[in-house]
């Protein structure tokens, strides 16, 4: 494991782009490991095309602030070669255009993205997070309205006020959000005709 303090984006950067799998350890409970390639990355953000076994599971965006450690060893290596045999290393072949400069700007981007997009705000003491499921309605300086979906596939009536410092993952294109949106009923309140 390689010990990040204020070298995070330093020990990041050869990564980027290197179809190299990674494995990163975070320090917010709710999801405290990302597996994946890193496909973006500015001083303040990351993205990567994430994995579950051999399952591609879509983009996450994340703080590199969160980051504990980063391994990148041979374990990964032959996750590389298995993959890369399999056929499933596509996605890094049509990365979304994310602009990472800040979480704003990457939720002004992920909005032009086609897809449902997930974003959770997790707490950094215990597991507990809150998870927005839809479209992106609008943002703000401080704030993203968010069209969101109950488990029980309906949207909801008035679009969610989520604050964007709270905001700790942002997720394009993950199979669960393929799927469970082919079953979601009804209209996003911001498309609503009044």
């Amino acid at each position: 494991m390689i010990a990040l303090h204020n070298t995070i984006y330093t020990d990041l950067k050869p990564l980027l782009n290197s179809r190299r799998k990674i494995r990163i350890e975070r320090r917010r409970p709710a999801n405290p490991h990302l597996n994946g390639y890193l496909v973006g990355l500015s001083p303040e953000l990351g993205m990567m095309h994430c994995f579950d076994d051999f399952e591609a599971d879509g983009y996450t965006i994340f703080f590199l602030d969160d980051i504990e450690s980063i391994r990148s060893s041979e374990y990964e290596r032959h996750w590389d070669h298995m993959l890369a045999a399999e056929g499933l290393l596509g996605g890094l072949d049509c990365v979304p255009r994310i602009n990472l400069a800040s979480m704003d700007t990457a939720l002004v981007s992920a909005a032009k993205q086609p897809g449902i997009v997930i974003i959770q705000c997790e707490e950094l003491e215990n597991s507990i997070e809150d998870f927005f499921i839809g479209q992106i309605a609008s943002i703000g300086t401080e704030t993203v309205w968010f069209d969101n979906f109950s488990a029980l596939g309906m949207w909801d009536e008035t679009s969610e006020k989520i604050a964007l410092n709270e905001i700790t993952l942002v997720q394009l294109d993950t199979v669960y959000a393929q799927t469970f949106s082919k079953y979601v009923t009804g209209t996003p309140a911001s498309k609503r005709t009044r």
